[in-house]
């Protein structure tokens, strides 16, 4: 009888074979694609994407946007696997948003929306529309996405944050709460303690923080939410506790290393404060406020 161990290796195996001869066929496609005239790439695009969505970010990223610079029209001509045109659109829209272009996915959103509006088309519209800084349109497009599904707690829960982005906190706290309502989550519950926290509502907030880390202990933004509240409502070594907590979970957690800094800068631990900006400086050398923070607590030596 076959054991338990011997099975595992025989599938290891197996898996390493698989994966080899699907790097192989990957590679010689593209050393293909790079060798060959535009008319032969239109050709064989079809093909070969038809039987593996997985090409389709990968595809766009190297063969797209770094060689060819298709338009987004011929983009979903040759990606066009799909009987729904909206869906394929949506697709390509999620690979550019995946890859960080946020223009090209919001104009693949928009193709699809013009094709058969959804909510979630709509949804992730507004994402990019953020990441654009595109804060009126988003909620817009949240809002879009709403009535067409009042029950989608993403959106409801992504209008909170936007409207949070504009300074329009009793407009965000509206929509966390029908967020929560519909459906309690860690990320909604903490964008819930965010506004708390903003309005000066400390202990408040604190217990939106812990009723997010009750969903998910491990989660990062509840945490540095909870951390920064502490601090702010003069809590010192409780927020230090919560900084430790974050930088077990995540060594490289920049923002907890330099919370952790100013926190122990501000108790007169100076020593301390200044082996927390060591810690963040080199996770982030790019980034300016823990360099200035350690000098601050420098010059107070």
């Amino acid at each position: 009888m076959q054991t338990i161990k011997e099975l595992l290796h025989r599938q290891w195996f197996q898996g390493i074979v698989i994966g080899v001869v699907t790097t192989i066929v990957i590679s010689a496609y593209f050393y293909y694609l790079s060798s060959s005239d535009s008319k032969v790439l239109n050709e064989k695009t079809d093909l070969i994407l038809s039987k593996q969505d997985m090409f389709l970010e990968t595809y766009i990223n190297r063969t797209v946007i770094e060689e060819t610079g298709f338009s987004l029209d011929k983009i979903r001509q040759m990606t066009d696997n799909y009987n729904d045109i909206s869906n394929s659109y949506y697709d390509i829209g999620l690979s550019f948003e995946n890859l960080g272009k946020y223009a090209e996915a919001f104009d693949a959103y928009n193709k699809s929306i013009q094709y058969q509006p959804s909510y979630s088309a709509f949804n992730n519209r507004g994402l990019v529309l953020v990441e654009l800084g595109r804060y009126e349109e988003a909620v817009t497009s949240y809002k879009s996405a709403i009535e067409i599904n009042p029950n989608l707690t993403n959106a409801w829960n992504n209008l909170g944050g936007a409207y949070f982005k504009q300074g329009l906190y009793l407009e965000a706290a509206g929509a966390i709460d029908i967020a929560n309502a519909i459906h309690p989550h860690e990320t909604s519950l903490t964008n819930a303690g965010n506004i708390l926290s903003k309005l000066g509502l400390y202990e408040n907030a604190t217990l939106a923080y812990d009723l997010a880390l009750k969903l998910n202990p491990t989660y990062i933004p509840a945490l540095m939410g909870k951390g920064i509240t502490l601090r702010n409502n003069g809590k010192f070594n409780e927020s230090i506790t919560v900084f430790w907590k974050i930088v077990d979970i995540d060594p490289n957690y920049y923002d907890s290393w330099n919370s952790m800094g100013i926190v122990f800068g501000t108790i007169g631990d100076y020593e301390n404060a200044i082996l927390a900006f060591d810690k963040a400086i080199p996770i982030d050398p790019n980034r300016a406020d823990a360099i200035r923070n350690k000098q601050i607590v420098i010059n107070k030596l």
